[in-house]
């Protein structure tokens, strides 16, 4: 495929995905109504390897999946820590401690 088809066929796409969100077209009376912001589609391999993660894949598969030679590269690079998985480890430390850890109580001197 050359450049050339590659951006038309993508730009395509996104215009598909603007109008089936409630985009829509320009016209003569209004203007083009964008609501889904453009992005590329390496954008989507960090996303898929971040849900991948999310979703509690082990590294190694994820690493086969994106097609990556080393498991640096999938975690280091392409995987991200998301605001729901830090809210979860977050929540389990709270746990962990509420049940486990004895307050220390300081004498007053």
């Amino acid at each position: 495929m050359t450049e050339t088809s590659w951006n038309t066929s993508w730009n395509s796409y996104l215009h598909y995905l603007n109008i089936q969100a409630g985009g829509r077209d320009a016209s003569r009376s209004r203007p083009k109504l964008v609501v889904v912001d453009r992005f590329t589609a390496h954008q989507l391999r960090h996303t898929y390897a971040t849900m991948l993660y999310d979703a509690g894949v082990d590294v190694k598969s994820a690493q086969d999946m994106l097609g990556h030679a080393d498991v640096s590269v999938t975690m280091g690079i392409y995987t991200h820590l998301s605001a729901q998985k830090k809210a979860k480890a977050v929540a389990a430390l709270n746990q962990h401690i509420t049940e486990n850890v004895t307050p220390i109580v300081m004498n007053a001197q």
